[in-house]
């Protein structure tokens, strides 16, 4: 058997990296909660139509908060339970209480209008947030 060229192994280990370095369309990364802290701040960018999607956990009855800044009108959140229930949608604020455990799903959208040209997406900050609610906070239901 003849052995590969240098182009040929160049190819495969260029291949090879950018497998394992593509991050797959549709992976949520997960918000980092330094030092156990209550919340977290991530910052990101919308392309166009797409999508960028966030994954936190958190417990029942945990008060949940989620505020979204852009300069880019419509750009918006919808919030997923863990069972995938939408608590909330389009939305730039969200105040509400964990109805179980587990990952919560942001997805952070400029929704696309039927006809329209693409809408030009944006950077935005998100802020999330889980803590105990206070013994005297009485419970709310999913906004």
């Amino acid at each position: 058997m003849p052995a590969p060229s240098r182009a040929a192994l160049f190819c495969a280990l260029a291949l090879s990296a950018t497998a394992a370095f593509a991050t797959p369309a549709g992976k949520a990364t997960r918000v980092a909660f330094k030092n156990d802290a209550p919340e977290a701040t991530v910052k990101g960018r919308v392309k166009g139509a797409g999508a960028a999607d966030f994954v936190f956990p958190a417990k029942t009855g945990e008060t949940l908060t989620v505020s979204l800044k852009s300069e880019q009108s419509g750009l918006g959140f919808s919030l997923r339970s863990p069972q995938g229930a939408e608590l909330t949608f389009q939305a730039t604020e969200y105040r509400g209480v964990a109805p179980l455990d587990g990952d919560y799903k942001i997805s952070v959208q400029q929704p696309r209008v039927e006809g329209a040209p693409p809408p030009p997406g944006g950077a935005f900050t998100l802020t999330v947030g889980h803590a105990a609610r206070a013994v005297d906070e009485p419970a709310e239901a999913p906004q």
